[in-house]
């Protein structure tokens, strides 16, 4: 967003710093201070003309975590004795509460996750659905599906996503051919050299390429 010259606010675990005395992650939802600390970044954007990414993590609710999780289309919530799966469980209700707070202000909201998560089946999220049906009486969400191999990932990757805008649908592109994927992968500009120092340490160098992926106009902060 930044990037793009829009003032936007960044919201994730990897942000937090932790202080003595405080135990509270202020960047973590399952949190008071973060839940609280979301609500007002959603406060603050312009009625009508603001966006909301929610990017829920996806272990919990992902294939490779079923043995642990037990969730399934037809069980989605799975097993809470598990602390991991409450946590996600608790992650994703604050995340439609916070989604019904963009929406109740006219933003625009999109939540993805990969393909084979069963997120989308949790009965929350489809109460969620049904409550912009109901108030609307014409389709609220819209959903999609795409490759992240076609936006230079560095694998295929199924992933979809649901919004409040029909604008989302843009981001299918169609077929992913795997050759045509195979060979811009081949091809890719490499920015950075990678390493290891006496230490053992992983460093990565710039190159000559790396500055031609700079863009101007990023609004300092």
């Amino acid at each position: 967003m930044r990037s793009k010259s829009y003032k936007s606010g960044r919201f994730d675990v990897k942000y937090h710093e932790k202080k003595p005395g405080h135990r509270s992650n202020y960047m973590d939802l399952t949190h008071t201070s973060g839940f609280l600390l979301a609500c007002y970044f959603i406060l603050r954007g312009r009625p009508q003309s603001f966006f909301a990414i929610f990017a829920v993590k996806c272990a919990s609710f992902s294939q490779m975590n079923r043995g642990t999780s037990k969730r399934s289309a037809c069980s989605s919530v799975g097993m809470p004795q598990h602390a991991s799966v409450k946590q996600a469980n608790q992650l994703l209700e604050r995340s439609v509460l916070l989604i019904f707070l963009v929406t109740s202000l006219r933003g625009t909201w999109f939540l993805e996750q990969p393909r084979g998560s069963c997120l989308e089946f949790y009965p929350t999220f489809r109460k969620l659905f049904m409550a912009l049906y109901i108030t609307r009486d014409r389709p609220a969400v819209f959903r999609v599906s795409w490759w992240m191999g076609h936006f230079a990932s560095a694998t295929p990757k199924r992933h979809y996503g649901y919004a409040n805008s029909a604008k989302i649908r843009s981001l299918d592109r169609g077929k992913l051919h795997i050759k045509s994927f195979t060979e811009s992968q081949k091809v890719r500009t490499k920015t950075t050299k990678r390493s290891i120092n006496r230490e053992g340490k992983e460093c990565y160098t710039a190159t000559a390429s790396l500055r031609g992926t700079e863009k101007p106009g990023c609004p300092k902060y």
